[in-house]
């Protein structure tokens, strides 16, 4: 393939040579010219033209052998201009193959900063969430916290109440007015006292009073704080539930400032249980 190439090139330059061009142009004609001078000084301008295919054709081979030598002179100096072209080439591919690499390792050298400054960014913004999430977390703690204890605030605490026995004694009966009763026997019944509180407002006022024996009446009262207009205030209604259990509805709030009086009669001494309905 290296000789075919070499005569390609030499033929090419050649014809560069005398020029596809107006001075190639005009060395043929001058050529024709010369060659048709010389054929007509020897055999005569007209023996020349009776033959004058065989002159242009005999010219044109005397422009051939005229062309033979400068393709000749091309073919000699090409591989040697091939070969400096090669190398002439392969220098300037070396210094564009250097040039690129110093671009690659420019771009390279950017783009490690650039990654370095990316990854310096990414963990700013990785600390940023962080705290942000630890924040987030606390506040969020802390309004839970605060829920919290808003909700123990607005939330109202169970009921508690406490019984005490204040006193425990015993009431005569009068008889009635009757001489039947005039005769009988004075009777003696047993009255015990009890002071309830509580740990908030009730209202409406409802207590159940049961007792270990069988109770006679039970009544309640809200014992005022001093400026009322009434210090006692009695019950409004009293329902018997059955011998041993009474429910006393009071018309009044009972609260931790006024304490409950309940008043139990029976006919002897036992232990009884007040509690709010």
């Amino acid at each position: 393939m290296y000789w075919p190439l070499v005569f390609a090139e030499a033929f090419r330059a050649s014809l560069d040579a005398i020029g596809l061009n107006l001075v190639g142009a005009i060395y043929g004609f001058l050529v024709l010219l010369g060659v048709g001078f010389l054929i007509g000084r020897k055999d005569g301008w007209a023996e020349a033209k009776k033959h004058i295919v065989q002159n242009v054709l005999y010219a044109t081979g005397i422009a051939v052998l005229a062309w033979l030598p400068i393709f000749l002179w091309h073919f000699v100096r090409t591989p040697g201009i091939m070969r400096n072209g090669d190398k002439e080439l392969i220098s300037e591919l070396k210094v564009r193959l250097i040039s690129v690499d110093g671009q690659i390792e420019s771009d390279k050298k950017q783009y490690q900063f650039e990654m370095a400054e990316l990854k310096t960014e990414c963990a700013r913004q990785t600390g940023i969430s962080q705290a942000l999430q630890t924040q987030n977390r606390d506040q969020l703690n802390s309004l839970n916290g605060c829920l919290t204890q808003a909700i123990r605030m607005t939330t109202p605490e169970p009921l508690k109440t406490v019984a005490f026995r204040l006193n425990r004694g015993t009431v005569p009966i009068q008889p009635g007015k009757g001489k039947a009763d005039k005769q009988a026997a004075v009777q003696v019944t047993t009255r015990t006292d009890y002071l309830l509180i509580t740990n908030r407002t009730v209202t409406p006022t409802r207590v159940k009073v049961s007792c270990d024996g069988p109770i006679q009446s039970a009544s309640g009262r809200v014992l005022q704080r001093e400026g009322t207009p009434s210090l006692f205030l009695s019950t409004a209604g009293s329902a018997k539930l059955s011998d041993k259990e009474h429910r006393l509805q009071i018309n009044q709030e009972w609260t931790p400032m006024d304490p409950l009086i309940v008043t139990v009669l029976s006919p002897a001494a036992m232990k009884c249980s007040i509690n709010p309905e």
